[in-house]
């Protein structure tokens, strides 16, 4: 059983692209779309997890396989019947490459 409170998981914003360009998502070809988690230990994004491709990035940092075993599990209610909408930083990407 996970505990929901080990890490603090959300949705992407804007402000997170540099850092998910340093997790690896760094040119427009493997940029996901869709809805993107981001987890963060200490406060730093340490893993994402783009819902709809079910692609993942994480940093080499001790806990981010649990923390992206906890995204995955989050994610669990995100599929085709839990409609969501695209994150932020998805919709702002698609208006940059235009």
């Amino acid at each position: 059983m996970y505990s929901a409170n080990v890490y603090r998981i959300r949705d992407a914003r804007v402000e997170d692209a540099p850092e998910l360009v340093r997790l690896g998502w760094a040119t427009a070809e493997s940029w996901p779309g869709g809805q993107i988690l981001v987890g963060e230990i200490r406060g730093v994004v340490a893993a994402a997890l783009a819902v709809d491709e079910d692609r993942s990035l994480m940093a080499n940092v001790p806990g981010a396989p649990s923390l992206l075993a906890h995204m995955h599990a989050r994610a669990v209610g995100f599929g085709p019947t839990g409609e969501r909408p695209a994150s932020p930083i998805v919709s702002a990407r698609a208006r940059a490459d235009g």
